[in-house]
């Protein structure tokens, strides 16, 4: 089985979350690892994913990959081919419902979980973290400033990113103390920190020089 990484948020920049990024990379064991970014969440944007490109080659000498879903036509072949081949998948924030709908729209949350199972580091921020839960704090409902939305399981937990975000803390806080139908264990996790979840052990790390309080883990009973 794989290993989950997921990034609660950044204050304005990738390089804010240097050491959580080198922490990714170091989990690989490699020395030049394969990664694929994933910029469905924010609508295949060029401009941006040229640049997280170009963080991870320059900082940390990474073989990356963009998997462009939205922007050009898929072949599904070639698809399942690089995501069995990387060692990390790194997923890029934004709209969740987005990405979730694109993923099920050619089978890749089937080939993500194929690749979890073989042991693949599964990475992202933001809506990238959340993907990979049962159930995940979001305001990408179109109506709803936030509410739950089911994810692809990989971990029976609830979570809630950017829980330093004080609306959003007692809003996800209220709603899993008040419903019976969620996973008994919440994750809270603050910008510029992050929870690794290997092998059913759980690590938290935040960024040095920085304000966040890290992940609150909450039982719900």
């Amino acid at each position: 089985m794989g290993t989950i990484i997921a990034i609660g948020g950044m204050e304005k920049q990738i390089e804010d979350i240097m050491g959580i990024c080198r922490k990714i990379i170091n989990q690989s064991k490699k020395e030049k690892p394969k990664l694929l970014y994933f910029p469905t969440a924010n609508n295949d944007n060029k401009e941006y994913s040229e640049y997280m490109k170009n963080f991870f080659v320059e900082n940390f000498l990474c073989d990356v990959d963009i998997l462009w879903l939205i922007n050009q036509k898929p072949i599904l072949n070639d698809i399942k081919e690089k995501i069995l081949n990387s060692d990390i998948i790194f997923v890029e924030g934004g709209n969740l419902l987005l990405l979730l709908k694109t993923w099920k729209k050619y089978q890749i949350d089937k080939m993500l979980e194929e690749a979890y199972q073989k042991g693949t580091i599964m990475a992202g921020i933001s809506a990238g973290a959340n993907c990979w839960f049962e159930q995940s704090f979001s305001d990408s409902v179109k109506g709803k400033e936030f509410t739950f939305v089911k994810g692809l399981g990989f971990i029976k937990a609830c979570i809630c990113p950017h829980y330093n975000n004080e609306k959003r803390r007692k809003c996800f806080n209220y709603e899993i103390s008040s419903r019976d139908d969620l996973p008994n264990i919440a994750l809270g996790i603050e910008e510029n920190s992050a929870i690794i979840i290997e092998d059913n052990k759980i690590t938290m790390i935040s960024e040095d020089n920085t304000n966040s309080n890290g992940v609150h883990i909450i039982e719900k009973n």
